[in-house]
């Protein structure tokens, strides 16, 4: 009961919503009233009225106060639940921007091609299971079906070879309209092609995470300062040490290297973090190599998932060295609404960005918990300096190409990409006001 009275009142970590509250309010044990009853025996009837009274008085104060208190937050949270109207920063959205059907001059059909292994792979894959604000979705239902149940005009399908790994050859051979790649590094222009960036991700750099308790006792995590540098990153995973953890720059403890098993976010690594520099990306991938073969072997031990947040965390709980730090990396759009670890910010220069913040937009702090707070924080790749775009790649002057583009740039595409874990090009909190405000419409 303590712990509920202080973090109502923000002695400690307060609540972020009307629901969390209550929820946790309903959890209280009945016992805990009794605890208010035994601090002391009352042997006198007169003493026993008198205190059963003042116990009602402040039972009844409490209540008052926590009922001002939900009133005053769920208040506070219900402009960014139903606005129906742009705040005055945000410029009035014509319907063409916000509704999939309004994109009238599309083709009856159009195929794609899907880059293998990468993000658009995943997002493809994925399934949506809840219906949606901005139309109904037929469940189970992917992020093309999605977009076919909005716009009743036209049929997208798969190209025969639907994942071919030269997905520009089949462009250009117009086996496919159009391809869903990340940041391509061909010369598309070259070869008469071009291309629309429609979403987002990242690079994230991690460390384990049980609960925050536990999390602000690591003596390392503390003298990171929960952030990392490119160059510190760099230097870490391009390290000439013979042993399994290596010596963080500039700092008495010792980092264990995780990798993403991701090969397109491997590739983004040594683009953006070693600047693909050939002597660096070989340390990198012997690096690699190495802790490839030390999981594998764990994950046989253990018979756990073989992927960096199961090794990562299994690792962090089967260790009793604390000078020992687990770093690891991965793309945001696999790493969101993980529970098993902490995204750092990082440092570029004199510049700090955190990745992930709060729905009010505040950066998060380290007693957030990722579990029990999903829903509450929002990914923010504005200034992050490891982000890269997710295109659309098509024939120069292709309708279909240019239509479908236009389609994943409206509010309801954005949205619906966000759904599959992509990062919208659209800020969040402006995307999910205006999706909310138009079904209330």
């Amino acid at each position: 009961m303590l712990h509920f009275i202080q973090r109502l009142l923000g002695i400690i970590q307060p609540f972020n919503t009307a629901e969390e509250a209550l929820h946790t309010l309903l959890q209280l044990p009945e016992s805990s009233q009794s605890v208010l009853l035994a601090s002391a025996e009352v042997p006198l009837e007169e003493d026993r009225k008198a205190n059963r009274i003042r116990l009602i008085l402040a039972i009844a104060f409490l209540m008052t106060g926590l009922i001002g208190f939900v009133g005053w937050l769920t208040l506070k949270e219900q402009p960014f639940r139903t606005t129906t109207s742009p705040t005055p920063s945000q410029p009035t959205r014509s319907l063409e921007e916000v509704r999939i059907a309004s994109i009238v001059d599309a083709p009856s059909r159009l195929t794609y091609v899907v880059e293998p292994r990468g993000a658009w792979h995943y997002a493809m894959a994925r399934q949506f299971v809840s219906n949606h604000a901005l139309g109904v979705n037929v469940l189970p239902q992917n992020l093309i079906e999605a977009i076919e149940n909005r716009h009743s005009q036209i049929a997208i399908d798969p190209a025969q070879s639907v994942e071919d790994i030269n997905v520009i050859n089949q462009l250009v051979s117009r086996e496919a309209d159009v391809a869903f790649m990340t940041q391509p590094d061909n010369e598309l222009e070259s070869l008469g092609l071009e291309k629309q960036t429609v979403a987002h991700d990242a690079l994230v750099v991690f460390v384990p995470f049980s609960d925050p308790y536990h999390f602000n006792k690591t003596l390392a995590v503390q003298e990171m300062n929960r952030s990392i540098s490119i160059e510190e990153l760099r230097q870490l995973y391009t390290s000439d040490t013979a042993t399994d953890t290596v010596q963080f720059p500039g700092q008495q403890f010792r980092v264990k290297l995780f990798f993403s098993e991701d090969g397109e976010t491997v590739r983004h690594f040594e683009r953006q973090v070693l600047e693909n520099n050939a002597a660096l990306i070989e340390k990198f991938r012997r690096l690699r190599a190495r802790a490839k073969a030390r999981d594998e072997q764990a994950a046989k031990s253990d018979r756990a998932p073989n992927d960096v947040y199961n090794r990562i965390w299994s690792d962090a709980n089967q260790s009793q060295d604390r000078s020992i730090i687990n770093i690891g990396f991965d793309r945001l759009g696999r790493m969101f609404d993980q529970c098993s670890v902490y995204p750092l910010a990082i440092r570029n220069g004199v510049q700090e960005r955190q990745v992930l913040v709060r729905s009010n937009g505040s950066v998060i702090d380290r007693d957030i918990d990722l579990c029990g707070e999903k829903g509450s924080y929002l990914p923010n790749i504005q200034n992050y300096p490891l982000t890269y775009n997710l295109d659309l790649v098509y024939r120069k002057g292709s309708r279909a190409g240019s239509a479908l583009a236009d389609m994943l740039k409206t509010t309801e595409g954005q949205y619906l990409m966000s759904e599959v874990g992509l990062i919208p090009q659209q800020p969040i909190p402006q995307l999910l006001s205006e999706v909310w405000g138009e079904a209330n419409d």
